[in-house]
């Protein structure tokens, strides 16, 4: 892949990062080419000092900023993010000082910072409730601007003054509203600011996605997968997951800033609404008896598990859950519900009854977990778990019980168990979760896998389901419209 372009600050060179799904460099070479490109130590993200000497560096999920100086190509030092957080939602370089202006995330609450590189001491500038993203310097390093928004398809540009320090001069203004701003990643919006500051480019994307029946025939070499589309449109289609009896998908069906529960028939037909929430929903799962749906929900920031019924009605909220947004969610074919708290290190176990819940992992953290899938019985749930300490990243089996947990395979994110419970279909992918269209067959007892079937589009792990008999798979597919717009004189005052 190529990625992450970005000009020095005099236009003579250009910086982007380069690489497989596995792995990647970041390389400069001069703008009009020619000659072999030079690498950088640095991580995947960057943005340059004002002279061009230096690149700060960081990765979403980190505890530091590297900075590299860009005539050696080397790390000359860091700068610790001491403070509670999951996510770096991006960092930029004072054109006139220097001065780093960083983005956090912990939980509900978005924190902008100022860095002056002579301290290192972190200031907190302003905090939200409401994601931001992207710190963006004026020319004359006086304003930072940034996007703030839960909807990534409408975004609006705020701006705040500060001083020559990083310190606070009045309070946040907005300045543009409703911009369908594009992402790469959530830490790498495709939005820039020209060196006089009268322009503001981005790139519009529009993304949407709709579902895909895939009926898989045969056996070994000679299994075939034929594909029927089950929905269409230019709505935004995710998380489909199929119903215990195999008759209907439930997933969710995003529009104009709100999404909401869907169910469809896997032998087509029109598609139902279930919920009719205003702001927006994840992670539907069926009960194991296929009569109810659990989906997150979000309000004012706050995330919560709700309950209702397959064929719609007043959802019933458990209002004590803390849900961490995204495809984290199971129940069927366990009676308990597992889902994802904050900081994305742990899952609870809830009982939907009594919604009495308990923590899966009692203690050794390390590391985040993703895509809980529950065994037949009920007594395991597979992850993929993103280790940082020495143990291996992939799919670990957990003990819903007895706090056991062991390793099954690298490489790969659970999707569903088989109806035996004696192994996983798996989708491949790398630590990234970039799409795949490779699903694989894992023995649970010894981490054997096989590929068990080839699909013709290529999806993430949060957008596949399969029945336990392995002989529909459901998939949303996405596609993306993009240009880039330009908006002159975007802040007057």
């Amino acid at each position: 892949f190529l990625c992450c372009a970005q000009w020095s600050p005099d236009g003579t060179q250009l910086l982007f990062r380069s690489g497989t799904r596995t792995e990647g460099r970041t390389l400069l070479v001069p703008r009009l080419g020619g000659g072999t490109p030079r690498e950088l130590n640095s991580e995947i993200i960057t943005a340059w000092s004002p002279d061009g000497s230096q690149v700060v560096s960081w990765w979403p999920q980190t505890d530091r900023l590297w900075l590299t100086d860009v005539a050696s190509g080397d790390t000359t030092g860091s700068i610790p993010l001491d403070m509670p957080h999951v996510w770096v939602y991006g960092v930029g370089w004072s054109r006139t000082d220097d001065v780093l202006a960083v983005i956090t995330q912990s939980e509900a609450t978005s924190t902008l910072w100022t860095v002056p590189l002579d301290t290192r001491e972190l200031r907190a500038v302003l905090q939200d409730t409401v994601l931001i993203m992207a710190p963006r310097w004026s020319p004359a390093s006086r304003t930072l601007y940034y996007l703030r928004g839960a909807d990534r398809q409408s975004l609006d540009l705020w701006k705040v003054r500060v001083s020559s320090d990083g310190a606070l001069r009045g309070d946040p203004a907005r300045v543009l509203t409703g911009l369908p701003v594009g992402f790469r990643h959530q830490s790498i919006p495709a939005l820039t600011i020209s060196n006089d500051g009268r322009q503001l480019l981005y790139l519009r994307q529009t993304g949407y996605s709709n579902l895909w029946r895939l009926d898989v025939w045969g056996s070994g070499r000679e299994r075939r997968v034929d594909q029927q589309a089950l929905t269409s449109g230019t709505a935004a289609r995710s998380n489909p997951r199929i119903s215990p009896d195999g008759s209907e998908v439930v997933f969710v069906e995003a529009m104009a800033g709100r999404s909401n529960v869907y169910v469809a028939g896997l032998e087509g037909g029109a598609r139902r609404q279930v919920t009719f929430h205003e702001g927006e929903v994840w992670a539907p799962a069926w009960s194991p008896d296929g009569r109810r749906i659990a989906y997150g929900t979000g309000v004012r920031g706050s995330f919560t598990i709700s309950l209702v019924e397959r064929t719609g009605g007043t959802p019933r909220p458990l209002a004590n859950t803390q849900f961490d947004n995204g495809n984290r969610l199971a129940w069927a074919p366990s009676t308990t519900i597992v889902y994802q708290v904050p900081d994305d290190q742990n899952f609870s176990l809830l009982d939907p009854e009594t919604e009495s819940e308990t923590p899966l992992l009692r203690d050794d953290l390390h590391g985040w977990q993703y895509n809980p899938r529950s065994s037949p019985d009920g007594r395991h749930v597979a992850v993929w778990w993103n280790r940082t300490d020495s143990l291996p990243d992939g799919i670990w089996i957990l003990g819903t019980a007895d706090d056991s947990r062991r390793f099954v395979a690298g490489g790969l994110h659970p999707i569903r168990w088989n109806g035996n419970g004696d192994a996983l279909f798996a989708l491949s992918t790398d630590a990234s979760a970039a799409p795949s269209n490779e699903i694989y067959l894992v023995s649970v007892s010894d981490g054997r896998s096989e590929l068990y079937a080839t699909l013709p589009f290529r999806v993430r792990s949060r957008d596949v389901d399969i029945t336990p008999d392995g002989s529909v798979i459901v998939v949303a597919v996405e596609e993306t419209l993009a240009d880039a717009w330009v908006v002159e004189d975007f802040d007057p005052f």
